[in-house]
């Protein structure tokens, strides 16, 4: 939780700091890593809350050059051999795409046997570009998709879910920092009550999705 209301007062939104979080507490990653709508220079933020096992590689895949990423591809046709990968990260990307579950299907043609995929998508966020916004999933929809492309072992951690803090994410583009603190703060204690009152509301206003799975030894 301390790490989580860090980032809150370094300026980080609620969903992009519980997300941070979850990621940190994913475990060790190693071996050659594909990322999945990744950016190659400056590297994203997000890089700093993986533990990266010494040697590991990560290659980057984006569709706009301009992201400068290691390879230069449409995520639902990678350019890349089966079983290529020793892990793979898709990160605020599956809301981007087109065609997800032809997305899905190609991280896990490229994944070695074993190998495990971390994916974030946001839901109750606003309207955001990179080139185009598509979708939002639900729980139910995200799990669908991994077991159809075929992969086992699926947990799905939700970024919140109540809806105080869903009401003040929404808003934080026009807040300055200060007010947007104090308003995450407020909502949170909010959120705390309301929670004991009427206990679905924990889940019910969900900012974003973590999943984690494995493909098949």
């Amino acid at each position: 939780m301390q790490r989580y209301w860090a980032q809150i007062l370094a300026g980080k939104s609620p969903v992009r700091a519980a997300m941070n979080v979850m990621l940190a507490e994913s475990g060790e990653w190693g071996g050659r890593i594909l990322d999945v709508g990744g950016i190659g220079e400056p590297p994203p933020s997000y890089r700093g809350s993986f533990r990266l096992a010494e040697g590991s590689e990560v290659v980057t895949v984006n569709i706009d050059p301009g992201s400068k990423p290691t390879m230069v591809a449409d995520a639902a046709a990678l350019p890349v051999a089966d079983a290529s990968f020793d892990n793979a990260w898709c990160l605020n990307t599956l809301e981007h795409v087109r065609t997800p579950d032809s997305v899905i299907r190609e991280i896990f043609r490229v994944l070695k046997p074993g190998s495990r995929l971390v994916l974030f998508t946001p839901f109750l966020v606003r309207v955001h570009g990179h080139p185009q916004d598509f979708f939002r999933y639900t729980d139910a929809a995200l799990r669908d998709m991994c077991v159809r492309a075929g992969f086992m072992d699926i947990e799905i951690r939700l970024a919140h879910g109540s809806p105080f803090m869903a009401a003040v994410s929404q808003i934080q583009p026009v807040l300055p920092r200060f007010l947007f603190v104090l308003s995450a703060s407020l909502a949170s204690s909010f959120d705390l009550v309301v929670g004991r009152i009427r206990p679905w509301t924990r889940s019910a206003w969900p900012l974003g999705f973590l999943v984690t799975c494995r493909k098949p030894a």
